[in-house]
């Protein structure tokens, strides 16, 4: 069985050399530094993570801001009413 898989191809010194990795898996120096450059973005991702996580508990609700929509329409109204009712009676007395 050992031929037909052809385990002596693993067994071989080429196989646990640090330059090689096999037919088409690259070599042990690549993937090194794609790992290194993996862990840097990792830690960049993790600041950025952390600074979301952060500011998270400062931000409003769906709620608070239906209720400030609310008060806001609220103050507009009054706001035009109240215009309103200063404009007629500065024309009553004008007149």
């Amino acid at each position: 069985m050992g031929g037909a898989i052809g385990l002596e191809h693993f067994r071989g010194k080429r196989a646990a050399s640090l330059v090689t990795g096999g037919n088409d898996g690259g070599n042990v120096d690549d993937i090194l530094k794609r790992l290194t450059a993996l862990e840097t973005s990792y830690a960049a991702i993790r600041a950025d993570l952390s600074a979301v996580a952060a500011v998270l508990p400062h931000l409003s609700t769906k709620a608070e801001i239906s209720a400030l929509e609310t008060a806001m329409i609220k103050w507009i109204i009054g706001t035009v009413i109240s215009t309103g009712a200063l404009a007629f009676a500065i024309a009553k007395f004008v007149s």
